[in-house]
């Protein structure tokens, strides 16, 4: 058995790994000074995996702390994901892969692997990365922008006369109230990204685009677009 990990800006998601089957999907939202004591409680029950397989997109000292701590735990092999020019008929278009982030290499590679169509795949976490790739396996560029909290939370801290509380609940309505409003105009900002950039690429290929929504909010998400969407809670692991 073997444990995967994938560590984001805010939280990490493990699950373990047999015959190439995944199983066991958890998470937790972390917080970098209190990392230790959060995999103690969280992950300190697991069985002793074989290997241990990391994504991260986290900062240098998060992945220090979290290797020391796999190293002093289990005493396993560790490795780690990095991004490729070419993978699996997958085609970078980064002139240096090592810009792109790998958890948006790992969910193109499994979209790619599952769909083998053009696809565009949708991350929303703390950021939302949108990325396309054409029917033959090249990827076409994407975008990234704000996560729909981190748009709740920007707005809040840097609007003088805003003092509101954040809503979790997506929806896409015309509100009635600055909190609604605040809300619902971050999720509104967000389904109008996707389906435009879905919108777009369908007209320059010659073929349906596979939508693919992954993340913490995809769920949710996934309910308020106007294009059928496949939702993948595990796709980068």
């Amino acid at each position: 058995m073997n444990l995967l990990l994938d560590i984001g800006n805010s939280t990490i998601a493990w699950a373990q790994e047999s015959e190439r089957t995944i199983s066991g999907l958890s998470q937790l939202s972390y917080d970098a000074n209190k990392l230790a004591s959060q995999l103690d409680e969280h992950m300190s029950q697991l069985d002793k995996p074989d290997a241990v397989a990391i994504s991260s997109v986290a900062a240098d000292d998060t992945n220090t702390l979290l290797q020391n701590w796999l190293e002093h735990r289990w005493q396993v092999e560790i490795w780690r994901a990095s991004v490729a020019e070419d993978f699996l008929g997958l085609r970078n278009s980064y002139a240096d892969v090592k810009q792109m982030g790998v958890d948006r290499w790992l969910a193109m590679i499994a979209a790619w692997s599952e769909f083998q169509t053009a696809l565009c795949v949708v991350d929303c976490g703390t950021a939302v990365t949108i990325d396309l790739v054409d029917a033959a396996g090249q990827h076409a560029g994407g975008y990234i922008l704000p996560g729909i909290r981190l748009m709740q939370q920007s707005l809040i801290k840097h609007t003088d006369r805003i003092n509101t509380d954040i809503i979790n609940k997506l929806d896409v309505t015309p509100a009635a109230n600055t909190q609604q409003a605040i809300n619902n105009g971050a999720c509104l900002a967000t389904i109008a990204a996707i389906e435009h950039a879905l919108d777009e690429f369908n007209a320059r290929v010659s073929c349906t685009v596979q939508l693919i929504v992954t993340g913490g909010y995809a769920e949710q998400l996934s309910t308020l677009l106007n294009q059928q969407s496949e939702h993948r809670p595990d796709l980068v692991l």
